[in-house]
């Protein structure tokens, strides 16, 4: 097993016989999302939700969308 950062181990095959090769790439770049219009969006949705419906307490998550 190799250790390749990022928290990432990359078994090596060995143990089957075969060798392993993996191209690690970066094909999506984060989405940050622009203070301004994050703004914005919360007091429109404050405008139209009743209240507490709009929820800003939250962690980051990690999703993939097809949007950016």
């Amino acid at each position: 097993m190799t250790d390749i950062g990022l928290n990432l181990q990359i078994w090596d095959g060995s143990a089957y016989g075969c060798e392993v090769t993996v191209n690690n790439t970066r094909e999506f770049i984060p989405l940050i999302n622009d203070p301004a219009m994050t703004r914005a969006a919360v007091s429109a949705a404050e405008k139209v939700f009743l209240p507490g419906g709009v929820a800003m307490e939250r962690l980051p998550i990690t999703v993939s969308e097809d949007y950016a």
